[in-house]
């Protein structure tokens, strides 16, 4: 087991693997993850003053067009 499994997620939300866990009944945490990736694009589009392409790469994504295929997932 990678004893740094779930740092990023710890990191990113500021709470516990198991709390992140307790907040999914409908949806994997990766689902959980690239929504609330999604919610942040969008705050930052409406009130930053980057582009998309920049956001998406901010926020981890590969690319804004592989960010725009979770917002349509959505």
């Amino acid at each position: 087991m990678d004893p740094f499994e779930g740092v990023n997620e710890q990191i990113w939300f500021h709470i516990s693997r198991s709390l992140l866990y307790q907040h999914f009944k409908q949806q994997t945490p990766v689902d959980y993850i690239n929504s609330q990736k999604v919610a942040r694009a969008q705050e930052l589009l409406i009130n930053g003053n980057l582009n998309l392409t920049e956001i998406a790469l901010q926020l981890g994504f590969e690319s804004s067009s592989y960010c725009f295929c979770f917002v349509h997932s959505l």
